[in-house]
């Protein structure tokens, strides 16, 4: 993937944000993918999105993350 190779050759630890809704067809394992390289070389993460991606984005463990605030509500509702 043309977007990965990208990611792989940044030089300097710098900020990348990871935002956004994917593309049906797209695994959402690609966002947790990306983080774990951005950290390897140094760079901070910050993830800003929902659902499903969200979920498996953490994992990697993203500096920070910012998630829509209508999945924040979701998140924080009390059963």
């Amino acid at each position: 993937m043309c977007l990965m190779r990208k990611i792989e050759a940044l030089h300097e630890p710098d900020i990348l944000v990871v935002s956004g809704s994917l593309p049906r067809q797209i695994n959402p394992e690609i966002y947790r993918r990306i983080i774990e390289i951005a950290r390897a070389k140094g760079d901070r993460v910050v993830l800003d999105t929902d659902g499903e991606p969200l979920k498996v984005g953490l994992r990697a463990a993203p500096r920070s993350s910012s998630p829509i605030f209508t999945n924040w509500q979701g998140w924080s509702a009390k059963p």
